[in-house]
């Protein structure tokens, strides 16, 4: 991280401290667990654990700084190595902005209700056989996350690429003044945070902030999305997916154990046996492109391994023959019907389906339940368990409200051998504690 002094930090964030000791941090830190020396620590209140009761540790463990809520106290000791702020998370986001202005490689910003960060992935393992990329840790997407990776630059980088997530009015806007990104794209729009957003429309509205930077150059949109018409003729502005029409048309020529696929008139092979992964690889596609990439190179990209967990992930347990198909992270209806979609065309002498919530589908949430209820019919799995409120609206064989309540109950023999077992849910439904066991039963 580029050094920074203690003063430039109490201007970037609007703080207070008229005793204020001259010094520089290397590291910015919210978690005294892994806090290193010479860092600043940042006093965030969370659901489970306030920041603040942990400054005196911070300091103690070689902190040089800490900002804090205003009329905060610990001892006259610290009290020349604290900042005092309105809010420490706004904080973290006005830092996070300034040192952004360290840096003028290209920043790359993409959002979207499902594949952000697999299209994140494609993107960074294609710029990588070229150039030295800086990218989001896992999915640090939010108000506290997407500083944290901010944090990460350095001068060695020669591209960034951000993740962006939202679950309220205003997010993308914010995050994108943050990162200011010269590359803006949203994957798709669908059904998911609706507690907020209400309906479709209001999370288009809220995605499409991501085209507000005052740096833009390139957007991508999903063009078979008929919200997205108003961008065809904007300058900058350009669609991708299925449809004849869009700027970048997408043919899937083959699917076998790798899709192959061509982007105009470019022809790509890719090593996934999911469908979806094809259009979450396109804007990658085109980014690689826009930076001057030979297909050669794309094409070398696009063959790295991902680097994701519980995203459609194939795991095994050998001892029972079971093939388990993990898709945990989280869940909306969109995710869950592709999910189905691929589960459906496998073939298994047993099919087994352990689904859970689709969370924050706010007044809908039952509808959207029912709707995958319907779809499973179609399927015909020979057993469906289901765990959590909303997911009895799946109308399964076996209901469980909570995780813990299923593992009680299963047993080495629960599944026949040879099962195709699909777990699918929200991530705080916590399937991966099913994956853990069903891999060691």
């Amino acid at each position: 991280m580029h050094p920074l002094n203690s003063f430039e930090i109490l201007s970037a964030v609007s703080g207070n401290n008229s005793h204020l000791a001259d010094m520089v941090v290397h590291n910015v830190s919210i978690d005294t667990r892994t806090i290193k020396p010479n860092s600043i620590f940042f006093a965030i209140k969370g659901e489970n654990f306030d920041g603040h009761c942990f400054v005196k540790h911070a300091l103690s463990k070689g902190a040089n700084l800490a900002i804090v809520k205003q009329n905060f106290y610990i001892n006259d000791l610290f009290n020349d190595r604290l900042i005092f702020v309105k809010d420490t998370i706004t904080a973290l986001g006005e830092l996070a902005q300034y040192y952004r202005k360290f840096f003028s490689m290209p920043f790359i910003a993409i959002t979207g209700s499902v594949g952000k960060t697999t299209a994140k992935e494609y993107i960074y393992n294609i710029l990588q056989t070229r150039f030295h990329c800086h990218k989001t840790k896992g999915n640090y997407n939010n108000f506290i996350g997407l500083p944290l990776s901010i944090f990460d630059l350095e001068q060695k980088h020669q591209v960034s690429i951000i993740e962006i997530g939202t679950n309220n009015f205003g997010e993308v806007r914010r995050l994108t003044d943050i990162v200011q990104p010269e590359i803006s794209i949203i994957t798709c729009i669908s059904d998911a945070h609706l507690m907020n957003f209400k309906n479709i429309e209001g999370i288009f509205k809220e995605k499409i902030d991501i085209y507000k930077s005052k740096n833009l150059k390139l957007a991508l949109y999903p063009g078979d999305n008929k919200l997205f018409n108003e961008f065809h003729t904007k300058p900058h502005f350009f669609s991708f997916g299925f449809g004849k029409d869009n700027d970048y048309n997408i043919s899937i020529i083959r699917e076998n154990s790798k899709f192959i696929f061509s982007v105009n008139n470019d022809v790509f092979a890719l090593p996934t046996i999911v469908k979806h992964d094809v259009i979450n690889s396109v804007p990658a596609i085109i980014i690689g492109k826009y930076f001057g990439l030979t297909n050669q190179e794309i094409q070398q990209g696009l063959n790295r391994k991902l680097d994701l967990s519980l995203r459609m992930e194939i795991r095994e347990n050998k001892r029972h023959k079971w093939k388990i198909i993990a898709d945990c992270y989280n869940a909306n209806p969109l995710s869950m019907n592709s999910a189905l979609d691929f589960f459906q065309k496998q073939k298994a002498e047993s099919k087994i389906l352990i689904l859970g919530d689709m969370l924050e589908l706010g007044q809908r949430s039952k509808f959207f339940h029912q709707q995958i209820a319907n779809k499973i019919k179609e399927i015909l799995p020979s057993i469906t368990i289901t765990i959590g409120n909303d997911a009895k609206y799946y109308d399964g064989d076996d209901h469980f409200t909570k995780v813990e309540e299923f593992l009680k109950v299963l047993h080495p023999n629960y599944f026949p051998e040879n099962s195709l077992i699909l777990l699918k849910g929200s991530h705080s439904i916590h399937l991966e504690k099913v994956l853990e066991r069903l891999e060691m039963l």
